[in-house]
């Protein structure tokens, strides 16, 4: 089994309905899976958060890193 993980939660992603964790049986479909939920985030979240994918070994890691020039305010929830 493959594993995706979103591992930092903001406002953004609570609200989302996405699963903090999923499995799935196929590396490429896991793969896929996650770049999608990645882009989604990446263009219809708030903007605050940059998520990215890291792979490790039968783990896709979905985290992101805080851009330094966007309000703090904009997703409403904490980001740890």
């Amino acid at each position: 089994m493959h594993n995706i993980t979103i591992t930092h939660q903001c406002g953004c992603v609570k609200r989302s309905g996405f699963e903090l964790e999923s499995s799935i049986a196929s590396k490429d479909d896991a793969l896929m899976k996650a770049l999608e939920m990645k882009n989604i985030m990446n263009e219809k979240f708030c903007g605050k958060h940059n998520f990215d994918i890291t792979e490790d070994k039968n783990n896709f890691l979905i985290s992101f890193a805080t851009k330094a020039a966007v309000s703090s305010s904009c997703c409403g929830g904490t980001s740890a």
